[in-house]
């Protein structure tokens, strides 16, 4: 026979079960919420292309290179490094990059310009490489790194064109990404409007022997 009092005792203490339950269920849910979104944020900004420089003074040349990836929202990562004066970490760098998720690796260099060559003799994935103008003005470093021998290719752009470097970087990896490759079909739509723009622009330019109209096909 339950008495009051104890009817009052078991409804109490069924209670604190269920509240003790119900705590640790949210906890559960919270800490659970919190793991999985600070996986998401890892996985959404770990580095997929690396930006390599032979030398911190390539930075100015680069940084084109890392707007342009900055503003198709591509992580990305940017380290020294030097064919010459760290070769051992040159060879951790490339042999691991594939492991760490690096899909592209733009490397530049000026005068001897060995490392993107370097780099593309100890991995797979697509080097492309920018020659750094550091004297010679560029040349020196553009054949360096042109000139490959057969089976260790090095996607060449010209002499200080890391903004190129990035835009096939980024046209590498739209391949299998059709978000992306939206991006780059705006992008190049944007550099249309630029030029048709500048034709405007250039239309309210007066010369007395200036004849108006249209550019010649």
């Amino acid at each position: 026979n339950y008495t009051l009092e104890n009817l009052v005792i078991r409804l109490l203490f069924t209670q604190s079960n269920i509240c003790q339950y119900l705590c640790c269920f949210e906890a559960y849910n919270y800490f659970l919420h919190q793991f999985i979104e600070q996986q998401f944020n890892q996985n959404i900004m770990k580095p997929k292309v690396s930006i390599i420089m032979g030398s911190t003074s390539d930075l100015p040349v680069m940084e084109k290179a890392a707007a342009l990836l900055n503003e198709f929202e591509i992580p990305f990562e940017i380290n020294a490094l030097s064919a010459h004066r760290t070769p051992r970490e040159v060879e951790v760098f490339a042999s691991n990059a594939r492991t760490n998720g690096i899909q592209v690796i733009i490397a530049a260099a000026g005068m001897a310009a060995h490392l993107p060559g370097v780099i593309a003799s100890m991995t797979t994935i697509p080097v492309i490489g920018v020659p750094i103008n550091a004297s010679l003005d560029g040349m020196d470093a553009l054949l360096a790194i042109v000139q490959m021998p057969p089976g260790i290719p090095v996607a060449t752009v010209g002499i200080n064109s890391s903004l190129n470097a990035a835009i096939l970087a980024v046209q590498m990896m739209a391949v299998g990404d059709e978000k992306l490759q939206l991006k780059l079909i705006q992008y190049k739509e944007d550099l249309k409007k630029k030029i048709v723009e500048a034709n405007e622009q250039l239309s309210k330019v007066n010369y007395a022997f200036k004849k108006i109209g249209r550019a010649h096909v």
